[in-house]
């Protein structure tokens, strides 16, 4: 048995967007893949310190490292497959992309806004319920490459729209999402029921 492949990338020399989700159709990882891909023309002062990391298994996994090679790029991408240590990698990624065609509400997303991560995600299923466009993160349409390169561009190339975004959205979980919050929210219907 051997231990898990190291994180890669160096915090702070380069800006890392990662994702965390099964490699097949549904979580649409090669739609990602191809955003981060138009980055080149859309970033091109950032992109020789762009990396992206994308953590889990499935039947795309092949086809989203054969890409990034074929487009030149596989050398700032991490795809090692299935990971047990999620939890300990996610505070080394700056912008969380979730690329999905159909989502409930993503444990992998609040698990990345509570570690401090600026989120980007298509507004399919519970995506909207954790991030608001007008405060904490862009949604963009689903199966659009386009438009996730877009909002993912417009967070590379600024930076404090990126830790203003991060904030609000650990801010959210930690209201909203949290243990405290649930019992004030509970507390707060029981009130109102007996009013």
């Amino acid at each position: 048995d051997t231990a898990p492949e190291a994180w890669p990338f160096r915090r702070g020399d380069q800006l890392v967007i990662g994702a965390v989700g099964r490699m097949q159709t549904v979580k649409d990882p090669l739609n990602l893949v191809e955003a981060f891909l138009r980055l080149r023309e859309l970033c091109p002062r950032a992109w020789p310190r762009l990396r992206l990391a994308m953590l889990g298994g499935g039947p795309l996994l092949e086809a989203a490292r054969e890409r990034l090679a074929q487009a030149g790029a596989a050398d700032q991408a991490w795809l090692p497959g299935d990971r047990s240590d999620v939890a300990s990698l996610l505070p080394q990624v700056d912008i969380f992309a979730l690329p999905s065609q159909a989502e409930g509400i993503s444990n992998t997303l609040l698990e990345a806004m509570a570690c401090g991560c600026a989120p980007v995600a298509t507004a399919v299923g519970g995506n909207p319920e954790l991030i608001d466009p007008e405060s904490n993160g862009p949604l963009v349409p689903s199966q659009d490459s386009g438009a996730l390169a877009a909002a993912l561009a417009r967070l590379v190339n600024e930076p404090a729209l990126r830790q203003r975004l991060a904030d609000a959205s650990l801010a959210r979980v930690r209201a909203q999402f949290s243990l405290d919050g649930m019992i004030a929210a509970y507390g707060a219907l029981y009130a109102s029921a007996r009013a």
